[in-house]
């Protein structure tokens, strides 16, 4: 793990990788930041006196993204939606995965910023289609579409995928409020592909209009996975992030 130290009011200084051994530090007052990839972060504020030890110890814990990648990586069975591995496939492919009870597990307390990735999401659908139990594996390839055994490209894959997933929104839903909500939601992935060019020309005003058409009529959003994104295309201020508003209203 990661070690940060900040004497206070100054800058940040990376000091290590735990188990980490400090000597001769300045007397003052210090912030201690511990970090490791897909782990909340830990702080502490330390005094330190003349002729003084100090020690810390403990674990950290796993952000809601990092228990899909560590699980679906060991090859865990179960998880959020029908396996760890599935789930971490539709967050690389929408931002979220479709959690119990029809509730989103968006990681929007995560530390740790997970930006879109279908290319990502196109290796997981793979493998589970590949290794997945029978059921697994259909619904795997059902994801990855009619273009998964006629094109060979992750990149091409994915962005076929995520023009005809547009399209056959557009026949099914014509309300904006089902239009940003998780089943009906492609319109960040595609944007995403014409924003960076993957797959595709690059397009950043019809990656715009997508981004804007993924959002709801005020222009709100609440997948934290778009955030970067959004400040790429330059919509930073008129598409803004809202994390309150996926959760259920109070009864």
């Amino acid at each position: 793990m990661a070690v940060t130290l900040r004497l206070a009011r100054l800058s940040c200084k990376k000091v290590g990788v735990t188990p980490l051994v400090l000597k001769e530090l300045p007397v003052g007052n210090y912030q201690l930041e511990i970090w490791k990839e897909y782990y909340v972060k830990e702080f502490a504020t330390v005094k330190i006196a003349e002729d003084q030890e100090w020690k810390e110890s403990g674990e950290l814990k796993l952000t809601q993204f990092g228990q899909l990648i560590v699980n679906a990586e060991a090859g865990n069975d179960g998880g959020i939606v029908d396996s760890w591995a599935t789930s971490l496939a539709d967050y690389y492919r929408y931002g979220a995965c479709e959690g119990g009870r029809g509730a989103h597990y968006v990681c929007g307390k995560d530390t740790f910023q997970i930006p879109l990735n279908p290319i990502k999401a196109i290796y997981w659908y793979k493998k589970i289609a590949k290794e997945g139990s029978s059921y697994e594996s259909n619904e795997a390839k059902e994801s990855l579409g009619p273009c998964y055994s006629s094109v060979a490209n992750d990149a091409e894959i994915s962005f076929c995928w995520a023009k005809k997933a547009v399209e056959d929104t557009e026949d099914s839903y014509k309300h904006m409020f089902q239009i940003w909500m998780f089943h009906g939601c492609p319109y960040a992935t595609l944007a995403w592909h014409y924003l960076y060019g993957i797959g595709c020309k690059q397009n950043t005003d019809e990656a715009k209009k997508l981004m804007r058409w993924a959002c709801t009529e005020k222009g709100e959003y609440w997948y934290p996975a778009y955030i970067q994104m959004i400040k790429d295309m330059g919509l930073d201020k008129e598409l803004m992030y809202n994390p309150k508003l996926g959760e259920p209203e109070d009864e």
